[in-house]
C-alpha cells in the first residue's frame, strides 16, 4: 500500500506539471548528507549522520516561482547519548515545494518551502551496550507516516548542477510505543546539505 501511495503521488505531480506547461520542466537526481535527531521528549539522544538520495521534478510556474516534487530515500534517526548505539530510521520521503527565485540578491539563488510526507520503511537499533552487541528491530515503536515542514535555500548553476541547505521540522508525533515511554512526544528533525544535477529538461 505504501509503495502504491508513493508512486501515485510522484506520478501525479509529473503528469500535472507536464499538462500545465510544456516549458521549463526539469528532472534530475540529488543526494546529500543528513544530520538527524529527534525533537520532543525522547530522552538523552543526539544527532546522527545519515544520507538521502533520489529524484526531483521541477516546473516553472511564473517568472519567480517554481514548483518542485521529490522522491527520496532518507536515512535518519538518533545516537543514544553516552552509549555506542544508534537508532536508524529509513524513510521514503516526498517533499512538495514552492521555490522562489532571488535574482535581486544573486543570480541562481532561490529559497524554498513546503511540506514533506515520509513513509517509514524500517527502523532498527544497532551498536554496543555495556560490552554487548545490540541489533534490534524497533519499527513497531514508530508510526508509519511522518509529516514535516520544509524550509531551505539553493543555488543553481548554468551547467545544471545545483546545491543547497534544507531543514525538515517534523509536525506529527511519531512515537508508537506502548510501554512507559508511550506518552513521550517525538518528532523528526533533519538538517540536510545536498547536491543535485539536472538530467533532462524541455
Amino acid at each position: 500500500m505504501k509503495n502504491r501511495i508513493i508512486t501515485s503521488v510522484f506520478t501525479f505531480f509529473i503528469l500535472w506539471a507536464s499538462q500545465l506547461s510544456a516549458q521549463d520542466l526539469k528532472i534530475g537526481a540529488k543526494g546529500g548528507l543528513n544530520v538527524a535527531s529527534f525533537g520532543g521528549d525522547f530522552g538523552d539522544v543526539g544527532p546522527r549522520a545519515g544520507f538521502h538520495l533520489g529524484l526531483y521534478c521541477n516546473r516553472e510556474q511564473t517568472d519567480r516561482v517554481n514548483l518542485q516534487a521529490e522522491l527520496l530515500y532518507s536515512l535518519q534517526g538518533v545516537k543514544i547519548e553516552d552509549e555506542d548505539i544508534r537508532a536508524n530510521l529509513s524513510y521514503i520521503n516526498i517533499p512538495l515545494l514552492a521555490q522562489v527565485k532571488l535574482p535581486e540578491i544573486v543570480e541562481g539563488l532561490s529559497a524554498h518551502g513546503g511540506l514533506q510526507f515520509g513513509f517509514l520503511l524500517s527502523a532498527n537499533q544497532k551498536g554496543t551496550f555495556r560490552g554487548n552487541s545490540v541489533d534490534r528491530d524497533i519499527k513497531d515503536d514508530f508510526k508509519g507516516l511522518d509529516a514535516s515542514f520544509v524550509i531551505g535555500a539553493g543555488y543553481e548553476m548554468d551547467s545544471g548542477l545545483n546545491f543547497g541547505l534544507r531543514y525538515n521540522a517534523g509536525l506529527n508525533d511519531i512515537n508508537n510505543q506502548t510501554d512507559e515511554d508511550a506518552d513521550a512526544k517525538v518528532n523528526n528533525q533533519v538538517f540536510q546539505i545536498w547536491v543535485a544535477y539536472q538530467l533532462w529538461s524541455n
